[in-house]
C-alpha cells in the first residue's frame, strides 16, 4: 500500500470511529471493542472450524450464499437459515449466545430470539415441517 492509500484508509477509519462516538459514545465503542477482542480469543480454532462447517451446510441447505447469510437483507428464509445455525452452534459446538452473536455476526438478541423460533417449531405445520427436514438434512450432513 503506497503512501496516498495509507492516508485515505487511515481517514476513512478515523472518520468511521468519531461517527461511531457521535452515535455511542466512547465508552460504548471501547467496550464493543474490547468485547469482540474477548471474544475473538476465548473461542477456539475447533469451535471456528466446526461453526464455519455448519454455516457452509446451513447456507446449501437453505440455497444462500455466505454472503446472503450475513447481509441485513430479509430473504425469505434467511431469518430460519440464522435460526438454525444458532441451534446447531449451541448443541453440536456448546456456544453460548455470545459466542453465537460473535460468530454470526448478529446481536445477541436477536441470535436468542432466532435460535427460540427453532426450538418452537412443530412438526405438524407445513413450514415447519421443511424447516425440521432442513435440520435433519444437516444433522446427517455432520
Amino acid at each position: 500500500m503506497d503512501n496516498q492509500e495509507q492516508q485515505k484508509t487511515t481517514t476513512t477509519l478515523l472518520t468511521e470511529i468519531n461517527k461511531t462516538i457521535q452515535v455511542l459514545g466512547i465508552d460504548k465503542l471501547v467496550d464493543i471493542l474490547k468485547h469482540i477482542r474477548k471474544k475473538s480469543v476465548e473461542i477456539t480454532q475447533e469451535q471456528v472450524d466446526k461453526s464455519e462447517i455448519i454455516i457452509k451446510l446451513v447456507c446449501e441447505e437453505f440455497d444462500i450464499t455466505i454472503d446472503e447469510f450475513y447481509s441485513h437483507k430479509r430473504l425469505k428464509d434467511r431469518r430460519y437459515a440464522v435460526g438454525v445455525c444458532a441451534f446447531l452452534l449451541q448443541n453440536k459446538v456448546g456456544l453460548d449466545n455470545s459466542d453465537i452473536s460473535f460468530l454470526l455476526r448478529k446481536p445477541a438478541d436477536m441470535v436468542s430470539i432466532y435460535k427460540n423460533s427453532i426450538n418452537y417449531l412443530n412438526d405438524r405445520r407445513p413450514d415447519d415441517y421443511k424447516i425440521l427436514k432442513r435440520i435433519t438434512n444437516i444433522n446427517n450432513k455432520l
